[in-house]
């Protein structure tokens, strides 16, 4: 009963430090001004740690929202909660700067429903925080910054179809506000000019995915997933404002006139296919997965000039799960991954290279855990006129299972 009191008393404490999460703004990466409809939601901290190829895994109490034909393995009541902490280390050829920043992660909960499962969950999508400043002509200089970002609110649904073999879909309704702030000032000029521009976005992602499960041999499977995301545009509303403005001796900022207003809803609703191929070797102490994903958001996103792909390669070990000794319980993984991004800046191309590692602490009993991961890596480079971003990403979750909706057979 004390260890039952003391899972909820550490969700309860998660759910505290994610309110007070929400509450906290920093500038994050530069280029998140970019690819705004792909998410960069790492998964949470078991995925995360493996680097997020887990296309093709199943996993006994666990909600997989990778790939919601997974959710046919869900065999107990499932509640998740995160908490990420982001260190960031920007560099170009001239200086270097370093951000540190809390977010909440995600929630997410899983309920068996026979051979099938239902998942409902939310997370952040994409974010759009930044500041960056450039020079220009005749002693002025220019002020791009960002505030924003997009949340996931999802439903899914996964059943078995035949022996070893599943379908599941899930629906995410992505939504939130993106600011764009474009400052322009100059040298001993007390007026300066500002132009707003909001972007309202809403978008239903649907996602197929599909599993199914070889046996090799006794105690060894091959696992094979396939994912299919549709992601469409249902409404998207921009406005822009063009202001001048001046800062008072506290440097407030203190608005004078609006020399242009305009707001439109612009008419573009192309969609954009994504798809996810994973396959893994499964064993009672190893999960072994390759993971490539592949899309086109060009044709969906005008400002985005390439398609885009990510390669992961992730594993997961523990010496027995089924055993009463804590240490032989406790999950070891490890992860690489290589993500080509799909914009081009100065004409060049601009990918991200890293590895990740976590661990899984059974957490009173054998159904829940405290999930712990790092992802280390880095983003575009340095020359050109570009920044290469060094970052470190901590990714804490706590999972619950419970058995729910159980018949009593005995009075």
């Amino acid at each position: 009963m004390l260890i039952r009191y003391m899972k909820y008393y550490l969700m309860v404490c998660i759910l505290i430090l994610c309110e007070y999460a929400t509450g906290q703004s920093s500038e994050l990466s530069p280029y998140s001004k970019y690819n705004l409809t792909n998410s960069n939601y790492r998964g949470d901290a078991l995925i995360s740690s493996m680097s997020g190829a887990v296309t093709s895994m199943k996993k006994n109490g666990y909600v997989n929202i990778f790939n919601p034909a997974s959710y046919s393995s869900i065999n107990l009541t499932s509640k998740s909660i995160g908490l990420s902490a982001n260190f960031l280390e920007l560099k170009n050829s001239a200086a270097a700067s370093s951000i540190n920043s809390v977010n909440f992660a995600e929630a997410i909960i899983g309920i068996p429903t026979g051979n099938s499962g239902i998942a409902i969950g939310i997370y952040p999508y994409n974010k759009s925080i930044y500041m960056v400043e450039t020079k220009m002509e005749n002693e002025r200089w220019r002020r791009y910054k960002g505030e924003g970002g997009l949340n996931s609110a999802f439903i899914g649904y996964g059943m078995e179809i035949f022996k070893n073999f599943s379908l599941g879909i899930n629906i995410d309704y992505i939504f939130g506000d993106i600011y764009e702030l474009i400052y322009v000032f100059k040298k001993n000029v007390y007026i300066n000019s500002k132009l707003s521009k909001k972007n309202t976005l809403n978008m239903i992602n649907l996602k197929i995915g599909a599993l199914y499960s070889f046996k090799l041999n006794e105690g060894t499977d091959l696992n094979i997933g396939v994912v299919f995301t549709s992601k469409n545009s249902t409404y998207r509303y921009k406005e822009e404002v063009l202001s001048s403005f001046f800062y008072n001796s506290s440097g407030e900022e203190i608005a004078l006139d609006t020399a242009y207003n305009n707001s439109s809803t612009p008419k573009n609703k192309l969609s954009q296919i994504d798809i996810n191929f994973g396959a893994s070797i499964n064993t009672d102490k190893w999960y072994l997965g390759l993971d490539y994903k592949w899309g086109n958001p060009k044709r969906y996103d005008a400002s985005l000039q390439n398609n885009f792909y990510s390669i992961s390669l992730g594993a997961n070990y523990v010496y027995n799960n089924r055993s009463n000794n804590y240490t032989d319980r406790i999950e070891y993984r490890f992860g690489l991954y290589h993500k080509q991004l799909p914009f081009l800046l100065n004409t060049k191309d601009i990918s991200s290279i890293g590895m990740s590692a976590g661990i899984g602490l059974p957490l009173g009993d054998k159904l829940s855990s405290i999930n712990i991961s790092l992802d280390l890596g880095q983003l575009g480079q340095t020359g050109d006129k570009l920044i290469k971003e060094n970052y470190l990403n901590l990714h804490i979750s706590i999972l619950l299972n419970d058995i729910w909706f159980i018949k009593r057979m005995i009075d």
